[in-house]
């Protein structure tokens, strides 16, 4: 059965405040760690292109599987993980879908305050789905 229903967002105004918010949640969940909270955007049958990786995730457990490992490493090094995003993602509403490019920089904070950042593009592909707005393609580079 086709879970999507037309949402009420049209303009590319409201599709921008809607990407604002899912910037903020993402960033909330990622620093909590909560796993969870970021699998919640994603749908059950996402595609995401992860840089450095030679192909696809694919679905909801690929994608856990990767974030679990990142949190992994993370917490191992004693470290914390936080993200910026692009404060004016580039937004397009398309019916049921919103297309949403821009910048990212992941940071890993070390105990001894050193900070990697690694900044990427990213093009990232919502679809309405429940009343929800999920992720069903990911992708980001640094080239």
């Amino acid at each position: 059965m086709d879970t999507r229903t037309l949402p009420a967002i049209v303009t590319t105004a409201e599709a921008l405040e809607v990407m604002l918010g899912a910037q903020r949640s993402i960033t909330r969940a990622v620093a909590d760690g909560d796993l969870d909270a970021v699998m919640d955007h994603f749908a059950d049958d996402a595609r995401m292109y992860p840089e450095g990786l030679p192909g696809a995730l694919t679905g909801r457990e690929q994608i856990r599987t990767y974030y679990t490992h990142l949190f992994d490493i993370v917490a191992a090094a004693g470290a914390t993980l936080s993200s910026e995003f692009d404060p004016a993602p580039d937004v397009e509403p398309i019916g049921d879908l919103i297309l949403d490019s821009g910048t990212a920089t992941v940071v890993i904070t070390h105990p001894d305050g050193h900070a990697d950042r690694r900044s990427s593009k990213e093009l990232v592909v919502w679809r309405h789905f429940d009343g929800k707005w999920r992720i069903i393609r990911y992708m980001a580079n640094n080239a």
